[in-house]
Protein backbone atom coordinates (compact mmCIF):
# COMPACT_ATOMS: atom_id res chain seq x y z
CA UNK A 1 0.00 0.00 0.00
CA UNK A 2 1.66 3.59 -0.92
CA UNK A 3 0.78 7.33 -1.31
CA UNK A 4 0.77 9.25 -4.60
CA UNK A 5 3.96 10.01 -3.28
CA UNK A 6 5.62 6.62 -3.40
CA UNK A 7 5.61 6.50 0.20
CA UNK A 8 5.25 3.37 1.56
CA UNK A 9 2.51 2.70 4.66
CA UNK A 10 2.38 -0.97 5.98
CA UNK A 11 -0.09 -3.18 5.31
CA UNK A 12 -3.31 -3.69 7.85
CA UNK A 13 -1.88 -6.39 10.23
CA UNK A 14 -3.33 -9.64 9.77
CA UNK A 15 -5.97 -11.67 11.98
CA UNK A 16 -5.51 -14.84 13.72
CA UNK A 17 -9.15 -16.72 14.45
CA UNK A 18 -9.84 -19.01 17.69
CA UNK A 19 -12.67 -20.32 18.22
CA UNK A 20 -14.12 -22.57 21.19
CA UNK A 21 -17.19 -25.03 20.82
CA UNK A 22 -18.01 -25.59 24.23
CA UNK A 23 -20.14 -28.48 26.07
CA UNK A 24 -23.00 -27.06 28.98
CA UNK A 25 -25.23 -30.34 28.60
CA UNK A 26 -26.41 -31.30 31.71
CA UNK A 27 -23.44 -34.27 32.47
CA UNK A 28 -21.60 -30.54 32.79
CA UNK A 29 -23.38 -30.18 36.45
CA UNK A 30 -21.88 -33.35 37.36
CA UNK A 31 -18.79 -33.42 40.19
CA UNK A 32 -16.08 -33.75 38.27
CA UNK A 33 -12.41 -34.86 39.16
CA UNK A 34 -11.98 -32.39 42.78
CA UNK A 35 -15.77 -33.12 43.40
CA UNK A 36 -16.09 -29.64 41.96
CA UNK A 37 -19.38 -29.18 39.52
CA UNK A 38 -17.80 -29.30 35.67
CA UNK A 39 -19.53 -26.58 34.91
CA UNK A 40 -17.87 -24.58 37.61
CA UNK A 41 -14.38 -25.64 36.98
CA UNK A 42 -14.97 -24.96 33.08
CA UNK A 43 -16.22 -20.97 34.02
CA UNK A 44 -13.66 -20.52 36.17
CA UNK A 45 -10.80 -21.72 33.37
CA UNK A 46 -12.43 -19.97 30.87
CA UNK A 47 -12.16 -16.28 32.85
CA UNK A 48 -8.73 -16.86 32.93
CA UNK A 49 -8.32 -17.71 29.27
CA UNK A 50 -8.47 -14.49 27.45
CA UNK A 51 -5.33 -13.61 29.49
CA UNK A 52 -3.82 -16.73 29.06
CA UNK A 53 -3.88 -15.85 24.90
CA UNK A 54 -2.96 -12.49 25.10
CA UNK A 55 0.38 -13.52 26.40
CA UNK A 56 1.03 -14.63 22.85
CA UNK A 57 2.33 -12.11 20.96
CA UNK A 58 0.75 -13.57 17.88
CA UNK A 59 -2.66 -13.48 19.60
CA UNK A 60 -1.73 -10.75 21.63
CA UNK A 61 -2.13 -8.19 18.36
CA UNK A 62 -4.46 -9.40 15.89
CA UNK A 63 -6.02 -12.55 17.89
CA UNK A 64 -9.89 -13.00 17.53
CA UNK A 65 -11.77 -15.31 19.28
CA UNK A 66 -14.98 -16.74 19.64
CA UNK A 67 -17.23 -18.80 21.97
CA UNK A 68 -20.10 -21.05 21.18
CA UNK A 69 -22.04 -23.16 23.61
CA UNK A 70 -23.81 -26.45 22.32
CA UNK A 71 -26.16 -28.15 24.83
CA UNK A 72 -28.75 -24.73 25.82
CA UNK A 73 -32.37 -25.25 26.08
CA UNK A 74 -35.39 -27.42 24.69
CA UNK A 75 -35.82 -24.52 22.02
CA UNK A 76 -32.21 -24.19 21.37
CA UNK A 77 -29.34 -25.97 20.58
CA UNK A 78 -26.26 -23.26 20.79
CA UNK A 79 -25.72 -19.93 20.98
CA UNK A 80 -23.10 -17.34 20.84
CA UNK A 81 -21.33 -16.91 24.34
CA UNK A 82 -21.06 -13.03 25.16
CA UNK A 83 -17.86 -11.80 25.49
CA UNK A 84 -18.30 -8.29 25.75
CA UNK A 85 -19.30 -5.13 23.22
CA UNK A 86 -18.23 -6.54 19.65
CA UNK A 87 -16.46 -4.10 17.71
CA UNK A 88 -18.02 -2.63 14.39
CA UNK A 89 -17.62 -4.01 11.54
CA UNK A 90 -18.80 -8.06 12.12
CA UNK A 91 -22.53 -9.81 13.01
CA UNK A 92 -20.09 -12.87 14.44
CA UNK A 93 -19.44 -13.30 17.92
CA UNK A 94 -15.78 -12.49 17.41
CA UNK A 95 -14.06 -10.36 19.83
CA UNK A 96 -11.13 -9.45 20.10
CA UNK A 97 -8.03 -11.15 22.40
CA UNK A 98 -7.27 -8.54 24.67
CA UNK A 99 -11.07 -7.21 24.86
CA UNK A 100 -12.45 -10.58 25.48
CA UNK A 101 -14.10 -11.60 29.01
CA UNK A 102 -16.30 -14.44 29.87
CA UNK A 103 -18.13 -12.52 32.41
CA UNK A 104 -21.28 -14.70 31.99
CA UNK A 105 -21.43 -17.69 33.56
CA UNK A 106 -22.43 -21.04 31.55
CA UNK A 107 -24.96 -23.14 33.07
CA UNK A 108 -24.45 -26.63 31.91
CA UNK A 109 -28.64 -27.07 31.77
CA UNK A 110 -29.04 -28.17 28.57
CA UNK A 111 -30.89 -31.56 27.99
CA UNK A 112 -28.95 -33.11 25.20
CA UNK A 113 -25.67 -32.37 23.58
CA UNK A 114 -26.23 -31.37 20.00
CA UNK A 115 -21.94 -31.13 18.99
CA UNK A 116 -22.92 -31.05 15.33
CA UNK A 117 -25.02 -28.19 15.67
CA UNK A 118 -22.53 -25.95 17.73
CA UNK A 119 -19.79 -27.12 15.27
CA UNK A 120 -21.88 -26.15 12.47
CA UNK A 121 -22.86 -22.93 13.53
CA UNK A 122 -18.77 -22.33 14.37
CA UNK A 123 -17.62 -22.92 11.28
CA UNK A 124 -20.60 -20.40 9.71
CA UNK A 125 -19.03 -17.85 11.80
CA UNK A 126 -15.88 -18.26 10.75
CA UNK A 127 -16.75 -18.09 7.06
CA UNK A 128 -18.69 -14.98 8.17
CA UNK A 129 -15.53 -13.14 9.61
CA UNK A 130 -13.82 -14.52 6.52
CA UNK A 131 -15.25 -12.93 4.62
CA UNK A 132 -15.95 -9.52 7.01
CA UNK A 133 -11.75 -9.00 7.09
CA UNK A 134 -11.22 -9.69 3.55
CA UNK A 135 -13.49 -6.87 2.17
CA UNK A 136 -11.89 -4.98 4.92
CA UNK A 137 -8.42 -5.36 3.34
CA UNK A 138 -7.36 -7.95 6.29
CA UNK A 139 -6.27 -11.18 5.62
CA UNK A 140 -5.29 -14.26 7.99
CA UNK A 141 -1.99 -14.40 9.37
CA UNK A 142 -2.28 -17.65 10.28
CA UNK A 143 -4.47 -20.96 10.23
CA UNK A 144 -7.54 -20.42 12.53
CA UNK A 145 -7.73 -22.99 15.14
CA UNK A 146 -11.18 -24.66 16.35
CA UNK A 147 -11.08 -26.19 19.93
CA UNK A 148 -13.91 -28.84 21.16
CA UNK A 149 -14.17 -29.21 24.45
CA UNK A 150 -16.66 -32.19 26.08
CA UNK A 151 -17.23 -34.72 28.67
CA UNK A 152 -19.26 -36.87 26.17
CA UNK A 153 -20.92 -37.78 23.56
CA UNK A 154 -22.97 -36.16 20.87
CA UNK A 155 -26.95 -36.82 20.41
CA UNK A 156 -27.36 -35.10 17.45
CA UNK A 157 -25.75 -36.12 13.67
CA UNK A 158 -22.53 -34.36 14.01
CA UNK A 159 -21.08 -36.57 10.54
CA UNK A 160 -22.40 -33.51 8.36
CA UNK A 161 -19.71 -31.43 9.43
CA UNK A 162 -17.01 -34.11 9.23
CA UNK A 163 -16.69 -33.13 5.71
CA UNK A 164 -16.07 -29.81 5.66
CA UNK A 165 -13.43 -29.91 8.93
CA UNK A 166 -11.78 -32.50 6.51
CA UNK A 167 -11.42 -29.92 3.25
CA UNK A 168 -10.48 -26.77 5.57
CA UNK A 169 -7.43 -28.70 6.99
CA UNK A 170 -6.31 -29.88 3.22
CA UNK A 171 -6.84 -26.06 2.19
CA UNK A 172 -4.64 -25.13 5.52
CA UNK A 173 -6.91 -22.63 6.87
CA UNK A 174 -8.19 -24.54 9.97
CA UNK A 175 -7.06 -26.93 12.56
CA UNK A 176 -9.32 -28.46 15.44
CA UNK A 177 -8.25 -29.62 18.10
CA UNK A 178 -11.10 -31.89 20.35
CA UNK A 179 -10.49 -32.09 24.09
CA UNK A 180 -12.68 -34.64 25.98
CA UNK A 181 -12.89 -35.52 29.55
CA UNK A 182 -14.75 -37.79 31.95
CA UNK A 183 -16.72 -39.83 29.75
CA UNK A 184 -15.82 -38.03 26.27
CA UNK A 185 -16.53 -40.85 23.39
CA UNK A 186 -13.02 -40.94 22.33
CA UNK A 187 -14.03 -42.57 19.21
CA UNK A 188 -16.42 -40.00 18.08
CA UNK A 189 -13.93 -37.13 18.56
CA UNK A 190 -11.34 -38.99 16.50
CA UNK A 191 -13.69 -38.93 14.01
CA UNK A 192 -13.99 -35.06 14.47
CA UNK A 193 -10.49 -34.46 14.95
CA UNK A 194 -8.48 -37.57 13.34
CA UNK A 195 -5.08 -36.04 14.36
CA UNK A 196 -5.96 -33.76 16.98
CA UNK A 197 -7.70 -35.46 19.54
CA UNK A 198 -6.88 -35.47 23.42
CA UNK A 199 -8.72 -37.38 25.89
CA UNK A 200 -7.51 -36.51 29.24
CA UNK A 201 -8.45 -39.43 31.75
CA UNK A 202 -8.04 -38.57 35.55
CA UNK A 203 -7.68 -34.47 34.13
CA UNK A 204 -10.60 -31.97 34.97
CA UNK A 205 -12.04 -29.71 32.46
CA UNK A 206 -10.31 -26.36 33.65
CA UNK A 207 -6.84 -28.25 32.99
CA UNK A 208 -8.45 -28.91 29.61
CA UNK A 209 -9.04 -25.61 29.20
CA UNK A 210 -5.17 -24.83 29.90
CA UNK A 211 -3.82 -27.02 26.81
CA UNK A 212 -5.85 -24.40 24.51
CA UNK A 213 -3.27 -21.71 24.92
CA UNK A 214 -0.15 -24.41 25.03
CA UNK A 215 -1.79 -25.60 21.66
CA UNK A 216 -2.29 -21.99 20.11
CA UNK A 217 1.49 -21.37 21.09
CA UNK A 218 2.45 -24.74 19.56
CA UNK A 219 0.36 -24.09 16.25
CA UNK A 220 1.49 -20.80 15.35
CA UNK A 221 3.65 -21.05 12.29
CA UNK A 222 4.01 -20.39 8.32
CA UNK A 223 0.62 -21.25 6.66
CA UNK A 224 3.52 -23.56 4.47
CA UNK A 225 3.35 -26.29 6.98
CA UNK A 226 1.30 -29.29 6.61
CA UNK A 227 -1.63 -29.82 9.07
CA UNK A 228 0.07 -33.13 10.38
CA UNK A 229 3.24 -31.41 10.90
CA UNK A 230 1.02 -28.61 13.04
CA UNK A 231 -1.12 -31.70 14.70
CA UNK A 232 2.08 -32.96 15.79
CA UNK A 233 3.80 -30.03 17.16
CA UNK A 234 0.33 -29.66 19.11
CA UNK A 235 0.84 -33.16 20.40
CA UNK A 236 4.47 -32.93 21.32
CA UNK A 237 3.35 -29.57 23.22
CA UNK A 238 0.37 -30.88 25.20
CA UNK A 239 1.81 -34.06 26.49
CA UNK A 240 4.96 -31.77 28.04
CA UNK A 241 2.17 -29.69 29.18
CA UNK A 242 0.05 -32.91 30.93
CA UNK A 243 3.24 -34.62 32.26
CA UNK A 244 4.31 -31.16 33.80
CA UNK A 245 0.81 -30.86 35.02
CA UNK A 246 0.92 -34.38 36.60
CA UNK A 247 4.38 -33.77 38.27
CA UNK A 248 2.51 -31.01 40.28
CA UNK A 249 -0.25 -32.90 40.82
CA UNK A 250 2.21 -35.79 42.69
CA UNK A 251 4.00 -33.34 44.27
CA UNK A 252 0.76 -31.55 45.85
CA UNK A 253 -0.68 -35.03 46.65
CA UNK A 254 2.93 -36.20 48.54
CA UNK A 255 3.22 -33.60 51.14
Amino acid sequence: MSLASGVELPRPLGRTLVALALDTSGSMRHPGTNGERRIDQLNAALSRLPDELARIPELSSGGEILAVRFGVNDVKEYETVHLGTHPEGTETGFMPVNGASFATKLPGDGPTTPMGAGLNDVLRQIRTREDELRRAGFGLRYRTLVFLLTDGGPTDNYRSVLPQLRQLEEEKRLLIIALGVHQADRRTLQRISPSGTLVLEGMSIAEAVRLVSVSAAASISESSQSSDVLYKRINEAVDRRVAFMKRVKQHAESR
